[in-house]
């Protein structure tokens, strides 16, 4: 997962008029990845498929379950998208006052 499919991603949740987008990820993207996520407001997580913590996440699927929907009403809650977006158009009418 990278850059080019980040802002696919964005394409697709603006398009969609979103409030919020959640995207997990079975294995864990790079530190940069997430910042970048993060900072065109879309929330991205790793599930931990890729580390030691694998064989409790497939032992326990009632956990995995109970951890994406607590991630995903956070998500909702925190409108990180819709935030996001709000922030761009406030800084774009910014520039064209200046």
């Amino acid at each position: 997962m990278g850059a080019l499919m980040i802002r696919s991603e964005f394409g697709k949740a603006h398009d969609l008029r979103v409030s919020s987008y959640f995207i997990w990820s079975f294995y864990s993207p790079s530190a940069k990845v997430v910042e970048g996520a993060k900072s065109l407001g879309i929330d991205l997580e790793a599930l931990g498929f890729d580390t030691d913590r694998r064989k409790d996440l497939l032992r326990d699927p009632h956990a995995l379950i109970s951890r994406v929907a607590y991630a995903q009403e956070q998500s909702r809650k925190s409108d990180r998208f819709v935030k996001a977006l709000e922030y761009a158009g406030q800084a774009a009418r910014q520039k064209m006052l200046d």
